[in-house]
């Protein structure tokens, strides 16, 4: 235990410096059941006690009192020697009304050996801490971004959510809800860092050194205030002397259920030359995209760039901006590395759940080469798309070589005179058509 001696950078308040093994052997004798989690907050406020008492003169002798951990968990009127002979006989610590101390935890590993300098205010705010996802929060930060070195605390460093979540066996969206309000209170302090290290290493984040606390009264408030109700406008009552007005016109005609020229369902249907916000929320509009945007070789088709094509779209629609404008913009200028780790997990869970009930759901037959049904659904919406063949595998004993023209013309045949199709690679006008449209 020490206290502020110098101006060395160290936290206000003092400071207890326990081992990382000591941190991790009390957290796992709770995961296993040892020890409650009431348990653990004793042991916090048992440093806590201790570090109060280091500075007492020669001839003196401490005296520890129960009672003192009623005040620093705040449950006045509990016993507590259940939790002193359970923590006892996990091996963490020795209490007796003269002498309090803590074994030494045995580790091979440098790591686990390492000290960390855990802030006073800390323990006395974990010794109050009611929810486990808080307090494991707390400590992976201290693990992982707290150091001592040459009489000096360093409060810098990365901690991965999933760190935290995967080591102390809680749920990781409460890590990350616990993160949140620990910047909330001062405690954290988020720095800036690249998307690329946060990827990879963590957000950047500093311990507040001179973090005052919370208040006298010992609670901590995690709970955050209920949203208010929404208050949905009701519409006014009809009123019942209003006389209504005629539905039907003597004088027209009413319209007929078709409209002349124009084919049912075909307005509605997705083109790369009008991307709609429709297009991104249905998974099958963005199939049918995809289908047209392999066809008009804008890119090539593979399970991974079916992947990325869904990826794009759930990036559209999570960020700030037009959805429209931002999916274009990626799959037009292949700006795939703008799509996160997170995003493209997502995407890659859709993409499973739809094919459970379609398998063949981004599954072409040729990626190179666009079929003739895909074709002639996009040569449907107005647009000149230049259709190709399948490709040719020659039987085994036959010529290599093998008449094209022959093969398209019995290939137009095939399709009829509503399609045209030709063998040569579209041109710059052609490939580009759907964009300037």
């Amino acid at each position: 235990m020490n206290d502020l001696n110098d101006g060395r950078a160290k936290p206000e308040g003092g400071f207890c410096l326990i081992s990382v093994a000591a941190l991790l052997q009390s957290w796992r004798a709770y995961q296993e059941g040892s020890i409650q989690y009431r348990d653990l907050r004793v042991w916090f406020a048992a440093h806590e006690l201790a570090a109060r008492r280091c500075t007492l003169g020669k001839g003196r002798t401490a005296a520890y009192r129960v009672d003192e951990l009623a005040g620093l968990l705040g449950e006045g009127g509990k016993p507590f020697l259940g939790s002193l002979k359970r923590l006892e006989a996990s091996g963490l610590l020795s209490w007796d009304t003269s002498a309090l101390t803590f074994p030494k935890v045995e580790s091979s590993t440098r790591q686990e050996r390492r000290l960390v300098p855990v802030p006073r205010r800390t323990l006395r705010f974990l010794a109050a801490c009611t929810r486990p996802v808080l307090a494991a929060t707390v400590l992976g930060h201290l693990i992982r971004c707290l150091y001592y070195r040459n009489g000096e605390c360093l409060p810098r460093g990365t901690c991965k959510a999933s760190f935290v979540a995967e080591t102390f066996g809680v749920n990781l969206r409460g890590v990350k809800a616990a993160r949140k309000y620990l910047a909330e209170i001062g405690w954290l302090l988020p720095a800036e860092s690249p998307h690329w290290h946060r990827q990879r290493w963590g957000a950047t984040a500093v311990i507040n050194l001179t973090w005052p606390g919370l208040s006298k009264e010992g609670k901590v408030r995690t709970k955050l205030p209920p949203r208010k109700a929404r208050s949905m406008p009701k519409l006014p009552p009809p009123e019942s002397n209003k006389e209504l007005p005629y539905r039907e016109s003597r004088n027209q005609k009413p319209d007929s259920s078709e409209r002349p020229g124009v084919q049912i369902g075909e307005e509605n249907r997705p083109s790369l030359a009008n991307v709609q916000l429709d297009d991104l929320l249905n998974f099958t509009r963005t199939e049918e995209l995809y289908r047209q945007a392999v066809t008009c070789q804008w890119i090539k088709h593979s399970e991974n760039q079916a992947l990325n094509w869904i990826g794009a779209a759930v990036r559209a629609k999570t960020v700030a901006g037009d959805p429209v404008r931002v999916f274009v913009a990626i799959v037009r200028k292949g700006l795939w590395h703008h799509i996160t780790q997170e995003q493209e997990e997502r995407a890659r869970t859709a993409l499973h759940r739809y094919r459970e009930a379609k398998p063949d759901l981004f599954r072409l037959t040729d990626p190179l080469f666009a079929s003739s049904e895909q074709a002639a659904k996009v040569s449907r919406s107005g647009h000149e798309v230049a259709c190709f063949p399948t490709m040719f595998h020659a039987p085994a004993g036959s010529t290599r070589g093998v008449d094209i023209s022959e093969r398209n013309q019995t290939s137009n045949r095939e399709k009829g005179p509503g399609l045209k199709c030709s063998t040569a690679f579209p041109t710059a006008k052609q490939s580009c058509c759907l964009g300037q449209q």
